[in-house]
């Protein structure tokens, strides 16, 4: 698990740290390493420039069976951000945006479908948000809402 200050953090940047530490061109096959170079990208970049957290803690587990990555920001959250961006009654109604995709609070700077197409890239991917958890299952093909208290962006591949 490593830390990163977010202001200045340049997501290409920490994706090759982590590639290194981890030897991602080694362990993973070429595809495989292209998507969780794209997800992991978008993902930070979300953290970044949306969540006004100050670090973000990132962690990876990488076996022979299972690529796994966490994001973890301390900021205001995925569904509070859309929430309050798009005028919805509360954090549960931001859900509904972000699964339709296209959603996004900085329409001069972003397509919205980062977060879209991150959600359809591995077999499980979760984002976490105050009490929210929303996950989608790609091998089930189904996504699951449920309650919690913490907030990180989960990629299981």
């Amino acid at each position: 698990r490593k830390r990163y200050v977010l202001k200045g953090l340049e997501e290409h940047k920490a994706f090759n740290e982590v590639a290194l530490h981890h030897n991602f061109r080694k362990n993973l096959s070429d595809n495989v390493f292209h998507i969780v170079n794209y997800v992991f990208s978008e993902i930070l970049n979300n953290s970044i420039e949306h969540s006004r957290s100050k670090i973000c803690g990132i962690e990876i587990v990488l076996d022979q069976y299972n690529c796994a990555f966490t994001i973890r920001d301390y900021g205001i959250g995925i569904f509070y951000s859309i929430y309050t961006n798009f005028d919805l009654s509360d954090e549960t109604s931001a859900i509904g945006e972000l699964i339709k995709g296209k959603t996004t609070t900085m329409r001069e700077r972003h397509s919205g479908e980062g977060v879209f197409f991150s959600s359809k890239s591995g077999d499980t991917v979760t984002f976490r948000s105050h009490k929210i958890n929303l996950t989608f299952d790609n091998i089930k093909k189904d996504v699951f809402v449920e309650e919690n208290m913490l907030h990180p962006v989960f990629f299981h591949l």
